[in-house]
């Protein structure tokens, strides 16, 4: 993607990462469009997003002055389902749909369980990947999926991991050699909390969480890289 440029995102570029998000993610991420309260919008956490861009792990993709592509990644531990618990409970209220959706992917997070299966202290958690309208179709999430990985190299993370709440997110993760670690299915979180919230469509009918332990991790020396940078 010679002809798209990434930068990693810093605390004045919140702005627009915050409106790019509005426009291009929370409008069409899988869980969120799914959720049974159609008209109620999740909006982007501030506070949340400068966490990660505080990671310095945020990426952001242009061509010439458009910005084309926004990756949120920062570090997760142990505990992150529990966080997301608690997140959800903070939201009770105030956004149920939000609420909801957090709650959802702390139970994608448990089953994941990413840091005691990997037995790493930490990963570099890909949170989200949003693409501009007008530029879907060329490769702009692939390579800040890419750059992401490139990226945890450089900061000496153990591990790379995702859950792929889109058909098409999780076909990038596999083309990148991710290995799955576990998947949720809408039927199975249902049956779980004892009723229906979301009505997925397809292609996007299930939650993939993958994994990408990384070759500088102690606890893989023997890793083969096989992703493409």
């Amino acid at each position: 993607m010679s002809d798209t440029v990434v930068k990693i995102a810093t605390r004045v570029d919140l702005k627009f990462i915050h409106e790019f998000l509005v426009e291009h993610f929370h409008n069409v991420e899988p869980i969120e469009v799914s959720h049974r309260m159609k008209h109620e919008r999740v909006q982007p956490n501030d506070e949340y997003l400068l966490s990660c861009i505080n990671c310095n792990t945020t990426l952001m993709g242009y061509r010439g002055d458009t910005l084309v592509g926004v990756l949120i990644a920062g570090t997760i531990f142990a505990n992150e389902h529990e966080r997301n618990l608690e997140a959800s409970k903070a939201m009770s209220g105030h956004n149920e749909k939000h609420a909801d959706v957090l709650r959802f992917i702390s139970y994608i997070d448990e089953k994941a369980n990413f840091c005691k299966r990997l037995d790493v202290p930490e990963t570099l958690h890909i949170h989200h990947i949003a693409v501009h309208k007008d530029f879907k179709g060329r490769g702009i999430a692939r390579f800040l999926f890419e750059c992401c990985v490139e990226n945890a190299r450089k900061f000496n993370y153990h591990a790379v991991t995702v859950d792929c709440t889109s058909h098409y997110t999780a076909k990038i993760a596999e083309q990148r050699a991710f290995s799955l670690i576990s998947t949720v299915t809408y039927d199975e979180y249902h049956d779980f909390i004892g009723e229906k919230l979301f009505d997925p469509s397809f292609p996007h009918l299930q939650i993939k969480s993958y994994a990408l332990l990384l070759k500088n991790s102690s606890t893989n020396d023997d890793y083969e890289e096989h992703t493409i940078l």
